[in-house]
């Protein structure tokens, strides 16, 4: 997801004070496997069937990523912005930057809350619930649903006519068809 905020801002919206230098140039909100030098990645820990539970210290240190939000630091050396809470900052930064790109371009697909890739494809009249995620590649025909909290994987194909209900998991490369 692309942000392009300055860690200074990111202090701000999410409320907190510990992190390093403010003058960091966020560009997006990165997995794990594909950050680089100017993106943030966001390490949760949310339970065993939880997309986000495979993170571990080898991943981290592996990442490229320039920053990581975190509850504590995992691999020393590595810039982390350290919160209570990393769902709930994630969701704060979300907000904030769908807020400023509704703003700027005048149209939203989804709730200021869901989380939709920039390369991912959303048919006409599609809803989406707050807390959603849609990855890239991800598509959705028109006239679909996709309730609060689903997670739709990369390159999952979403029919026509479809209602996923809230809380929901689709992942990578699975296909639902029309009218389901």
């Amino acid at each position: 997801m692309q942000i392009d905020l300055q860690l200074s801002e990111i202090k701000r919206i999410i409320g907190t004070e510990l992190s390093p230098d403010d003058s960091f140039f966020v560009k997006k909100i990165s997995s794990l496997e594909n950050a680089q030098v100017d993106d943030l990645v966001v390490v949760m820990d949310k339970g065993e069937l939880d997309p986000f539970d495979a993170i571990s210290a080898e991943k981290v240190k592996a990442s490229n990523a320039g920053i990581f939000l975190a509850k504590e630091e995992i691999v020393p050396g590595k810039k982390y912005i350290l919160t209570q809470d990393p769902l709930k900052a994630f969701q704060k930064i979300v907000e904030f930057v769908e807020k400023k790109n509704c703003v700027q371009n005048s149209s939203c697909s989804g709730h200021v809350s869901s989380y939709i890739s920039d390369k991912a494809v959303i048919g006409k009249n599609v809803q989406v619930e707050p807390f959603a995620v849609v990855q890239d590649g991800a598509e959705i025909g028109e006239n679909s649903f996709i309730g609060v909290g689903v997670f739709i994987g990369r390159f999952v194909k979403v029919g026509t006519n479809v209602k996923i209900y809230p809380g929901v998991k689709i992942f990578d490369h699975c296909q639902i068809g029309d009218n389901s």
